[in-house]
């Protein structure tokens, strides 16, 4: 799946997350690539039968503060992916300060 637009600390106060759902039974492993900052890159995540994958921007280790670029997640096995994005808390963000939206299927 394709993830547009995947932020961590854009404007000091944005952050996101996405969830990759497999749709099936059997177990599996993903990468996860960030596109604008592959150090980043997770290289056979394991991903259990009906299991959920779930990443916070300000946990991903060697994402880079500013971060607003796409992520690529491939599987061995179908998948769906949804990501959002929102201003941190305390951070001044007021009225429609978040989004969610889903993951495209490539």
């Amino acid at each position: 799946v394709f993830i547009p637009q995947f932020v961590r600390y854009t404007s000091s106060r944005f952050n996101g997350g996405f969830v990759i759902a497999n749709t099936t039974n059997t177990a599996t492993t993903c990468n996860i690539s960030y596109n604008s900052d592959t150090d980043a890159n997770e290289t056979n995540v394991a991903l259990a039968g009906n299991g959920v994958i779930i990443r916070y921007a300000p946990n991903v280790a060697n994402l880079n503060n500013g971060y607003n670029a796409s992520v690529t997640v491939t599987c061995g096995t179908p998948i769906f992916g949804m990501y959002n994005f929102s201003a941190a808390p305390g951070t001044g963000g007021l009225g429609d300060s978040d989004i969610t939206n889903n993951a495209i299927n490539q």
